[in-house]
């Protein structure tokens, strides 16, 4: 599995986690093409390569932290800024996070996107 297929299989299934909770609603057709339209801009993975980049090389939470930026990022991007500023933000995405590592496909593929990252990051 690519990186790009691991993050648009994460984004998917992370899209329909928020849909069903109602705390977010479905992205609308503008919504959706400005969305890609940021994914695919030139530089818009560099805020969240810096960060991750900050992350210490040997902080035992290395690798859980670059999947909390990444999946911060992909709903940031699937659904706008407004959801960072939302004070349930940081439950909700350590809920799907969690809900995630305990599928063993899901499992995987964080794990693919985030040796990617790492890789990418260095």
């Amino acid at each position: 599995m690519t990186r790009i297929d691991a993050a648009s299989q994460l984004s998917a299934i992370v899209r329909a986690q928020l849909e069903s909770t109602g705390r977010v609603r479905a992205a609308s057709p503008a919504r959706q093409r400005e969305s890609k339209e940021v994914q695919n801009s030139p530089g818009s993975e560099q805020p969240m390569l810096r960060q991750i980049r900050a992350i210490p090389a040997d902080d035992p939470e290395r690798r859980s932290k670059a999947l909390r930026i990444f999946m911060e990022a992909v709903l940031t991007k699937e659904f706008g800024a407004r959801l960072q500023v939302d004070p349930g933000f940081p439950h909700l995405l350590d809920q799907v996070i969690g809900q995630m590592q305990d599928d063993p496909g899901l499992k995987s593929a964080c794990s693919v996107a985030v040796d990617s990252l790492l890789q990418q990051a260095t």
